[in-house]
């Protein structure tokens, strides 16, 4: 009868990170884009249509659609007008003119926050400045700055009522001077956000953090990198205008790419912790030996951040369009390694890109047909797994130009954490130093359910167990174990759990779960167990 019920309480558990897992892909159901496409994910299957509301907005401008958190599309917008779910424009005055990004208020179903780049007004020689052509500009050649005011963007916000339906905030100020592009990456809670942008004519980061409280307006300030203002010309580049930051899923990686910079990218740590950038590395980009004109290139990080995709096209000295997708493994920006490279078998020009929800890559391109998709992209590149044509742009739909991002608001593999039930065993990847025992501070969110669950209940207990594989003395094993152990019920009792209520135990390498004869065996068998039952 025992075994009965715990495999009952296996498949509830089971079914329930099921529905978490769903929930949380739920906010990414709906992407509007460039060009007045729109992808629909229901499940495995994908629609494509085209929307009229988005079908005058320029290929370069970034959209955005928002849902709420049961994945029902409420509003999208280009950065400069908004629609309802129903096609009805509800404004047209924000100022997000070259990216726009959201995110879910943190202790709200009902509130939701848009983030944007523009300006207030457009210089008066905006027009003029778009027509320069800067390729024939020389080193004595100069550009005042109020042709190029534009360059030197704010960062706004808008705060939203999903349920009212109305805007609460509209336009507020966040940063000034800032280049023309802003992201948002996961917090290390998995709950909260931060907004990142970055410092015109600096090497400055500022990150702003939403939280349960809301948007927090002082920002976390961190100076890394290169200064994105100038070239050997005397001259501030037009190609900031088209300048690119994005991160990463799991929320500690970030990227920049300006357009005519297609020599490099530069690649940050993030500490989301803190909201600090911390380390930087400029990644080099060969030329191809038979490179002519034109050049384009797109990057993508894989959900498991541990591969980076390179998504490029250029003309060759014979005139054809050459596209090409180029796998690095990278481990986290610390080495750089080119491990595929497959050119594609098309004559499109390869644009944009984007993870998805189901874990593939599209890349928009520059001709009629469809999108192309890179499934299976944590795995090492190989063409059967390119597909092409799969979704069919809507008749007479040339490009679907950029993609949304939506990177902060896409699962992790693993996010979904065990529902804590008394009687139930559940562990947690909680890592140490070797030889230590010393519990780090970004692994203390792992424990604050458990914490919040044993407060709920009272008269529970809970059991924490220590772990090793079989390497290394014994004794000293169950030593270590036990320490681990220790250290992990000190945390509990600091967050005022009755230490009557706590018992560790260290059990060294006695209780194997996984074969210790093999590297990811032992790596199993290290771990923390963890199991609440009613004290008695």
């Amino acid at each position: 009868m025992y075994y009965k019920k715990l495999q009952m309480k296996i498949v509830i558990i089971n079914l329930l990170l099921l529905f978490f897992s769903i929930a949380s892909q739920a906010q990414t159901n709906f992407w509007h884009f460039g060009n007045g496409i729109t992808f629909t994910f229901e499940g495995k299957k994908i629609n494509l249509s085209f929307n009229k509301n988005l079908a005058t907005s320029v290929t370069g401008r970034e959209s955005f659609s928002i849902q709420d958190k049961s994945g029902k599309l409420k509003f999208y917008t280009d950065g400069i007008s908004m629609w309802n779910e129903r096609d009805k424009l509800v404004d047209s005055t924000l100022l997000g003119e070259y990216s726009v990004v959201g995110a879910p208020h943190p202790n709200s179903d009902n509130l939701y926050y848009l983030f944007y780049v523009g300006n207030a007004k457009k210089p008066k020689s905006y027009q003029v400045a778009d027509k320069v052509n800067y390729k024939k500009l020389t080193p004595a050649d100069t550009i005042s700055d109020n042709r190029l005011t534009m360059l030197k963007t704010k960062l706004y916000y808008t705060l939203i009522d999903l349920k009212a339906e109305k805007i609460i905030e509209k336009n507020v100020l966040l940063a000034e001077s800032i280049l023309t592009n802003c992201c948002i990456l996961k917090h290390k809670n998995r709950k909260d956000y931060w907004i990142v942008a970055h410092d015109f004519k600096t090497n400055q980061f500022r990150t702003f953090l939403l939280n349960e409280k809301g948007i927090n307006k002082s920002p976390v300030l961190s100076k890394m990198g290169g200064i994105y203002t100038k070239n050997t010309y005397k001259i501030i580049r037009w190609e900031l205008a088209l300048y690119y930051l994005k991160g990463n899923v799991l929320g500690n990686l970030l990227y920049i790419k300006t357009i005519q910079d297609d020599d490099h990218i530069d690649l940050f740590k993030f500490d989301n912790q803190k909201g600090k950038v911390i380390d930087s590395k400029v990644m080099v980009l060969k030329k191809e030996k038979d490179y002519y004109i034109n050049h384009w290139d797109s990057f993508e990080l894989s959900s498991n951040s541990k591969y980076l995709y390179k998504i490029s096209f250029y003309n060759n000295i014979s005139g054809n369009i050459v596209s090409f997708v180029e796998q690095y493994a990278i481990n986290q920006i610390d080495s750089i390694k080119s491990i595929k490279k497959i050119i594609l078998p098309t004559k499109k020009q390869a644009l944009y890109s984007q993870l998805a929800p189901n874990g593939n890559i599209y890349i928009t391109t520059s001709a009629e047909g469809g999108l192309i998709t890179i499934t299976k992209t944590n795995d090492t590149l190989d063409l059967k797994n390119i597909i092409f044509d799969e979704i069919i742009l809507p008749e007479g739909k040339k490009e679907a130009g950029t993609m949304p991002k939506i990177n902060h608001l896409l699962p992790l593999e693993d996010e979904a954490k065990p529902v804590i039930e008394k009687n139930v065993p559940f562990s947690r990847e909680i890592l140490f130093e070797t030889n230590q025992a010393v519990l780090k501070p970004e692994y203390e969110t792992e424990l604050q359910d458990i914490i919040d669950f044993l407060k709920q209940n009272p008269t529970s207990t809970i059991e924490i167990a220590g772990h090793t594989d079989n390497e290394g003395e014994e004794a000293k094993n169950k030593t270590l174990s036990e320490n681990r152990a220790k250290a992990l019920a000190n945390f509990l009792i600091k967050n005022k759990i009755e230490t009557t209520h706590i018992k560790a135990i260290g059990y060294g390498s006695t209780k194997p779960i996984a074969d210790n004869t093999t590297p990811a065996g032992r790596a199993k068998n290290r771990r923390i167990e963890f199991l609440i039952s009613e004290k008695k």
